[in-house]
């Protein structure tokens, strides 16, 4: 199943999960963060084939980019755990998981194609 979700879904989603009036800083990154995933190199076919790699768009792009003041790497998480549930593949995520790998991915250790591979692992799947 792939899932395209806009801007409404990851406000929806930053709402839920941080303080009330959190700014939106940088509209223009904030708008890259939403349509990554959906990316066509050619069109009608996505470049992110894999569901692990469209969600892993949502936290690495949030983390790298920081479009709201403050909470990235819980909005990006956030998006990139409903976005695998939606997808039929919810996470299973170990203790401390998501403070590692947006730890990983703010000190450039790890890159996108990385944290989809840690997705992947945490919904078992092994591709799709």
């Amino acid at each position: 199943m792939i899932l395209r979700v806009d801007a409404g879904w990851v406000l929806d989603i930053q709402t839920a999960n941080t303080p009330v009036n959190l700014p939106l800083v940088d509209w223009g990154s904030f708008a890259f963060c939403v349509e990554r995933h959906r990316y066509e190199r050619f069109r009608g076919e996505l470049y992110y084939e894999e569901t692990a790699a469209r969600a892993a768009t949502f936290v690495h792009s949030m983390v790298v980019l920081e479009p709201f003041a403050d909470f990235n790497a819980v909005v990006g998480s956030a998006c990139a755990a409903q976005y695998m549930a939606g997808s039929d593949e919810p996470l299973t995520v170990p203790p401390g998981g998501w403070i590692q790998l947006t730890r990983d991915i703010r000190e450039r250790k790890h890159s996108l194609t990385d944290v989809a591979r840690t997705l992947r692992a945490w919904s078992g799947s092994q591709t799709r």
